[in-house]
């Protein structure tokens, strides 16, 4: 009797085991088949999204867009992961073809055609952003964890909407699983009560050091235009009239540049120095806290410190920052700091512009002490082409100054009409944005090396004669 309870005890056990054993397998199979779901998925995506910016960048070819041709076909290349085989091909042969890729001459777009690529790269991203938001669907239903947060702040940084409530989360319209909606609060800002997406804060989650919290952001209010978005602890009539100066810079800029930012601008303005400070260290900028103003490429926006500043000079230098965040939206491509910093103290430098509350006028001259102080002493040229701002910023703050100054006095005085290398000058900078030299992703922020060796190139054979001509134009200003 005993041996026989055994027996039947042991054959209750193996029948149980086989039992999990095969639950087991088919929770396994159902798993491995949503993860090959996945990968099907992710990869039929990568393609489409490739194909889509493909189509678009082709389509201008002819259009005068080059830069935003080159955009799009490198935005391909990102957003396909090297899965379309065509994009990457393509920009290769814009970068070694040069001109003559484009078969006609370089021409001036107008205003029209900008604005229609404009439209047309926002519905693309509204593609990209619910292509994003389906594959976190996918990856979820695979308990695949960190793709889903991946796809879904893929999706936010392509713009998408996020909608924060005590029922839950939705991004592009698709419902976030529970278990990530605690991490997703820690990549919002709180503005006018409710959360929203802080891209900043999501670009350099990796990169904040270990053990450091992002500050608690909350209390912000914001202004927007089609082009901008203001977001400020400030009262609400400083937020607005920031909204509206930098709207307003955005009308010269393109005339300029020959472009729109395919995508929306923001502007993030604090009013401590403490918390800007706090903001950047721990969104992986803590080198930059000897500036007033940065620009978080990736992220697509503008950050600065108000404390202190009279109301000129806070548009001064929100009108600086935003220049280089519209270079960078129009054409993502590292230029010298010489360049950049010149750019941006043309359209944000004291003195030249005017701002009434309404109207905003450009091109005007650098404020006369500004200029002075590069009078009494000035960098020579060879220096201030090899100039890292943020490096100086730190090192000599008063010699930095002299830079910023000096770089916008030099960009007047090469591109005069009667400049010898004028021409030559601005064949360097098409080159380099109809290209996109050294860049190799709309979304990072690459290196100087490739623009600064071209310019070298143009340029080395006359440094002296420049800087003899540079001189004797100053001395005269």
């Amino acid at each position: 009797m005993k041996r026989t309870t055994n027996r039947l005890a042991m054959v209750v056990l193996l029948a149980g085991g086989v039992a999990a054993w095969a639950d087991g397998a088919v929770a396994q199979s159902a798993r491995d088949q949503n993860v090959k779901a996945y990968e099907k998925a992710r990869k039929t995506e990568l393609v489409e999204a490739g194909q889509r910016h493909v189509d678009l960048g082709w389509s201008m070819r002819k259009s005068g867009l080059q830069q935003q041709v080159t955009y799009e076909f490198m935005r391909a290349k990102e957003l396909s992961e090297g899965e379309h085989y065509m994009a990457g091909r393509v920009l290769g042969i814009i970068r070694a073809y040069g001109d003559a890729f484009w078969r006609k001459a370089r021409k001036k777009p107008t205003r029209a055609s900008l604005v229609r690529y404009r439209k047309k790269a926002a519905a693309l991203a509204v593609k990209d952003q619910r292509g994003q938001a389906r594959l976190a669907k996918f990856a979820q239903k695979a308990r695949l964890d960190d793709k889903a947060r991946g796809h879904w702040r893929r999706a936010l940084e392509l713009g998408a909407e996020l909608d924060i409530t005590k029922k839950g989360a939705k991004i592009a319209g698709q419902k976030v699983a529970n278990e990530h909606v605690d991490w997703l609060q820690g990549l919002t800002i709180e503005v006018d009560g409710k959360q929203k997406f802080d891209a900043a804060g999501a670009s350099a989650a990796g990169a904040r050091p270990a053990g450091r919290k992002a500050p608690a952001l909350a209390g912000f209010r914001e202004a927007s235009s089609d082009l901008l978005v203001v977001r400020t602890d400030l009262d609400a009539k400083v937020c607005k009239e920031l909204c509206a100066i930098g709207t307003a810079l955005c009308e010269p800029l393109s005339k300029r540049l020959d472009g729109l930012p395919a995508r929306t601008l923001r502007l993030l303005v604090f009013e401590k120095r403490a918390d800007y400070d706090a903001y950047l260290a721990a969104r992986g900028h803590g080198d930059a806290v000897v500036a007033r103003g940065l620009c978080d490429y990736g992220a697509q926006q503008a950050m600065l410190c108000a404390e202190g500043l009279a109301p000129a000079d806070l548009h001064a230098i929100a009108l600086h920052e935003l220049t280089h965040l519209f270079f960078w939206g129009c054409t993502p491509v590292r230029m010298p700091d010489f360049y950049a910093e010149g750019l941006a103290e043309t359209f944000g430098g004291q003195g030249t512009f005017t701002w009434d509350g309404k109207k905003l006028t450009t091109g005007g001259a650098m404020r006369q002490d500004r200029v002075d102080a590069v009078k009494a002493a000035p960098l020579p040229l060879r220096e201030m082409f090899r100039v890292d701002t943020l490096q100086l910023l730190a090192k000599d703050r008063d010699r930095a100054l002299v830079f910023y100054a000096q770089a916008q006095l030099f960009l007047r005085f090469v591109q005069r009409r009667e400049a010898p290398w004028r021409e030559r000058f601005a064949w360097w900078e098409n080159e380099c944005r109809g290209a996109l030299k050294g860049t190799t992703a709309p979304s990072r922020f690459g290196s100087p090396e490739a623009t600064a060796a071209a310019f070298d190139r143009l340029f080395r054979e006359d440094l002296d004669a420049l800087e003899t001509a540079f001189r004797a134009w100053l001395a005269e200003q």
